[in-house]
């Protein structure tokens, strides 16, 4: 339990990478505002966990302002995502670009992660940074299709991107597993990103 609480924001994100990108193969419109609701209640939470790690840092004599800059900005976009919901109307023409935008944003905190563990000096999977720039630039990618005015198919597509950043999470996860069951048993890793219990 104690490994789950540590490891809930790449869970959190993992998950909702899963969940989201097989219901876009549904009505994709219908469930939008959904998506953006529930992804600004999992932006609170990694601002609170982010939030918490810069207080206990700084308790122990330690600086990190991108922790601090991150955990405020999503807190802040995560408060703002419900109110945007419900006052777009239409998600037909930008419902794409608004599923980039996530992606995007996802991204920036999976390599802000990995950043962050990098100077804590604890041991990272770099298959964790890779999920982080696959993420960004697949969420570019998406906005760029939809400012092109590809069709309806862009739907498919974007769900296509989510799961494929599902499964690199995943392959992140195993990889630790694999290295977790190879490490000194006194090893105490901190995060998915390091370690999967």
């Amino acid at each position: 339990m104690r490994s789950l609480m540590k490891n809930l924001p790449i869970i959190l994100l993992l998950l909702f990478e899963l969940v989201v990108g097989i219901m876009l193969f549904g009505q994709a419109n219908d469930i939008t505002r959904i998506v953006i609701c529930v992804f600004g209640g999992i932006l609170i939470v990694l601002g609170v966990v982010n939030m918490a790690r810069y207080v206990k840092a700084k308790n122990n004599g330690e600086s990190n302002a991108f922790a601090l800059t991150t955990s405020v900005v999503m807190m802040v976009i995560g408060v703002a995502a419900p109110i945007i919901a419900f006052v777009i109307r239409d998600y037909s023409k930008i419902g794409a670009i608004i599923y980039g935008v996530i992606m995007v944003i996802a991204g920036v905190f999976k390599i802000g992660l990995f950043i962050d563990n990098r100077k804590a000096l604890v041991p990272v999977n770099f298959m964790h940074m890779i999920s982080g720039l696959l993420s960004i630039v697949l969420g570019a990618v998406v906005i760029v299709l939809r400012a092109l005015k590809i069709g309806d198919s862009l739907w498919i597509f974007t769900g296509i991107m989510l799961l494929v950043l599902a499964a690199a999470d995943i392959a992140s996860i195993v990889i630790n597993i694999v290295r977790k069951k190879k490490a000194p048993k006194d090893q105490k890793p901190e995060t998915v990103a390091d370690s999967a219990e």
